[in-house]
C-alpha cells in the first residue's frame, strides 16, 4: 500500500513529487535571505488545514502573524492547529505581545523546546495524519551555541533530536518540515541535517540587473547523487509558480 502523500500546497512541486511528501518523511527547506520562505511555509500549512490534518508549528524565526494575517488566524481551530512560540519570550521582545497559548522561554536547549512541543500536542490523535514545522533550525543552532559559547566542545544536539523525530515520523506516517537559513551555521551542521532528511528543498535568491530572481531545487533521498529538479519561481497572487527551468 502506497504511503499517504502530504501536499506541499504548491502545484508544480506536488506534480514533481507524485502528489507531495511521502508519509514518514523528514523535509529540509534551505533558504536564502530574501527568498519566499514564508510563502512556501504558508502554503504547506494551509494545505494541511484544507485536508483536516493535525498540524503543529514551532516558530523561532518570527510570530505566526508573520505568516498568516489576523483574519486567517481567526478561522483556524486550536483543536488541530497548534502553534508553539519560540520567538517572543526567548528573545525578550517586551513590546511584542504573545498571540498563542504555548511559548518557549529558552530555545538554547532542544530538550526544553521538545518539552513544550510535547505538551502542546498531547491532545492530538496518533491515528490521524499529522504534519509539523520547525522554523527555523538556524535560530535554534545559534541559540544553542551562544548559551555555551565559552565551553563549546560538544557537538550540537539538534541533529540527534531530528534523527529521533525522523524515526517517529516513519513509525506513525507523519511528516516534519524544518527550515534552515543557508550559510548562518557550520557547513558540517548543514550536511548532517541534509543526510538525515528524506527531501531537501533549496530556495535560492539571485541578484540580476532587473532585480532578484528566485530558484527552487528539489532533492530526495533517492536522487542525492543525481542532478536535482530545478525551477525558476515567481509569485502569482501570493502563490508560488514555476516560471521556467
Amino acid at each position: 500500500m502506497e504511503a499517504y502523500r502530504y501536499s506541499t500546497g504548491v502545484d508544480f512541486i506536488d506534480r514533481a513529487l507524485n502528489g507531495g511528501f511521502s508519509g514518514g518523511s523528514l523535509v529540509l527547506l534551505e533558504y536564502d535571505t530574501g527568498s519566499p520562505k514564508n510563502i512556501f511555509i504558508k502554503e504547506f500549512l494551509k494545505s494541511g488545514l484544507k485536508e483536516r490534518e493535525q498540524i503543529y508549528a514551532v516558530l523561532t524565526d518570527g510570530k505566526i502573524s508573520s505568516i498568516f494575517d489576523e483574519n486567517e488566524l481567526q478561522g483556524f481551530s486550536k483543536n488541530n492547529f497548534v502553534v508553539v512560540d519560540g520567538f517572543t519570550n526567548a528573545f525578550e521582545w517586551s513590546e511584542v505581545k504573545p498571540d498563542v497559548d504555548h511559548r518557549i522561554d529558552d530555545i538554547s536547549s532542544i530538550k526544553k523546546v521538545h518539552e513544550v512541543l510535547r505538551k502542546a500536542v498531547e491532545p492530538f490523535d496518533n491515528k490521524k495524519t499529522t504534519r509539523g514545522l520547525i522554523d527555523s533550525l538556524s535560530t535554534l543552532f545559534m541559540a544553542e551555541n551562544y548559551s555555551d559559547l565559552k565551553q563549546r566542545q560538544n557537538p550540537s544536539l539538534i541533529p540527534k533530536y531530528l534523527l529521533h523525530q525522523s524515526v517517529m515520523c516513519k513509525s506513525v506516517g507523519s511528516v516534519l518540515m524544518c527550515t534552515l537559513h543557508q550559510g548562518t551555521q557550520d557547513e558540517s551542521f548543514e550536511r548532517m541535517i541534509e543526510n538525515i532528511s528524506d527531501y531537501v528543498l533549496r530556495l535560492k535568491t539571485k541578484e540580476t540587473e532587473e532585480g532578484y530572481e528566485n530558484y527552487l531545487s528539489i532533492l530526495t533521498a533517492k536522487n542525492y547523487n543525481r542532478p536535482s529538479l530545478k525551477y525558476k519561481i515567481a509569485l502569482d497572487n501570493e502563490k508560488l509558480v514555476a516560471s521556467g527551468a
